[in-house]
């Protein structure tokens, strides 16, 4: 069944939102035809084994666990760290690259971070990290929101409760 849906996906990428992953669609076509030829029938003695055969369904399947993982569930948003899609209440918008990088550093450090600190660890002026956290911000608001502790505003990703991040890499 899974062998069935990772046929149709290669097929009809929509099924998953329109777009697969890069990268994604190249390693499942691989795994699939590779457990494709494991599968064919061949004379006994060069045939494929279980195990072999068990090594490529397993392949296949960590595609998708890779995949799963590489969600970031928030409370209002789910960002897909592979693609940098965010989908919002059935409506879906991406992140630009300088805006994800913020994000990823987000994902990190769960008690937030301030503009100084985003700058410092990307390496940019006040003012272009300031305007990349902005943006951010209002792609991903209200998951994302400031704390004002005297005169520093950190900010921050609001979770989901019940999903353990894991960041894809």
């Amino acid at each position: 069944m899974l062998v069935e849906f990772s046929r149709a996906l290669l097929n009809q990428p929509k099924l998953i939102g329109g777009t697969l992953p890069p990268g994604f669609e190249s390693k499942l076509r691989d795994d699939v035809l590779r457990l494709d030829r494991l599968n064919q029938p061949h004379p006994m003695h060069i045939g494929a084994s279980t195990t072999q055969r068990a090594a490529a369904y397993e392949a296949v399947r960590a595609n998708f666990t890779r995949l799963e993982l590489s969600v970031l569930r928030l409370e209002h948003h789910v960002v897909n760290l592979l693609t940098q899609g965010v989908t919002s209440t059935g409506r879906g918008k991406k992140i630009g690259d300088a805006q994800f990088e913020i994000l990823r550093l987000l994902i990190d450090a769960p008690s937030g971070l301030t503009i100084a600190q985003v700058a410092e660890k990307l390496g940019v002026e006040l003012d272009a990290a300031t305007a990349r956290m902005m943006r951010l911000k209002r792609q991903l608001e209200p998951d994302l929101y400031a704390t004002r502790r005297g005169n520093v505003r950190r900010y921050a990703l609001h979770r989901a409760r019940d999903v353990k991040v894991i960041a894809a890499g």
